[in-house]
């Protein structure tokens, strides 16, 4: 997923950092700061969805599957419809998938190479 800074979006980083519209930190690659600030609004209201979308896409975006596929089942238990929830849970639940699927062909070829030698 890629974020795009909006033109008419505040220039200054202190006032960005608290505007409510986190794409400035997501467009900067400034992903774990945007994590935190997403686990404080989460800590101060645990529904908020927007907040757990972005925190959920940002762990997408640093190859944390796990985390953001909670996440994104999280969103849509507030919003079963939202259509970029299910793709991206989907995405990171194929990535998930691909991960182990090699894990557990590594290990074959190391049992393997090990009975071999």
């Amino acid at each position: 997923m890629i974020l795009h800074k909006r033109k008419d979006f505040i220039e200054k980083d202190d006032e960005a950092k608290n505007h409510p519209n986190r794409t400035y930190y997501y467009k900067k690659q400034n992903i774990d700061e945007l994590v935190n600030r997403c686990d404080e609004e989460l800590r101060r209201d645990p529904s908020n969805v927007k907040a757990r979308y972005i925190r959920a896409s940002s762990f997408m975006k640093k190859k944390r599957y796990s985390k953001a596929v909670g996440d994104f089942d999280q969103v849509l238990r507030y919003k079963p419809d939202d259509v970029a929830s299910l793709y991206n849970r989907g995405v990171g639940t194929f990535a998930l998938l691909l991960i182990y699927k090699l894990y557990i062909y590594l290990l074959t070829l190391i049992s393997e190479q090990h009975w071999k030698s």
